[in-house]
């Protein structure tokens, strides 16, 4: 498994700071104006219309997972079995591992 290089990294913790002071500053904005917080808003529109809260969640969710989860890719193999990316494709992944050679 490899970890992304310090760009993406930088990337993505400038995007969830980006979030959250975006998230901290609306919710800043309710408070001052309404009196309430964005949370009691959800939650009242949540109590209303709880299966369209509970297919939003799901779509969400499902969005996550899809993005997020990742498996390795199996190696593509030839005739004779020998792995045809394995110097190139640093994500592939054998199908059997075989034991190290000299154990």
């Amino acid at each position: 498994m490899t970890f992304p290089n310090a760009g993406v990294l930088g990337v993505a913790f400038v995007g969830l700071v980006l979030l959250l002071g975006i998230l901290a500053a609306a919710d800043a904005v309710f408070a001052r104006r309404y009196g309430q917080l964005i949370g009691h808003w959800v939650q009242a529109w949540a109590r209303r219309f709880p299966v369209l809260a509970f297919l939003l969640a799901m779509v969400l969710g499902m969005l996550i997972g899809h993005f997020y989860w990742s498996t390795p890719p199996v190696c593509p193999t030839g005739l004779n079995g020998q792995v045809l990316q394995a110097g190139t494709d640093r994500d592939c992944v054998l199908a059997n591992p075989s034991p190290p050679a000299n154990t």
